[in-house]
């Protein structure tokens, strides 16, 4: 079932693609610009 995980891969990928977390890294800041009460 472990196959049917595609996560892993995913966050597998991102140790290798620098790009990929700095993707993510613009993402969780838009989030956070989204939602302000998360801030805190």
């Amino acid at each position: 079932m472990s196959d049917n995980i595609p996560n892993t891969l995913s966050a597998r990928q991102a140790e290798h693609d620098p790009n990929f977390m700095l993707s993510l890294a613009r993402g969780l800041e838009v989030l956070n610009a989204f939602t302000p009460s998360a801030s805190g």
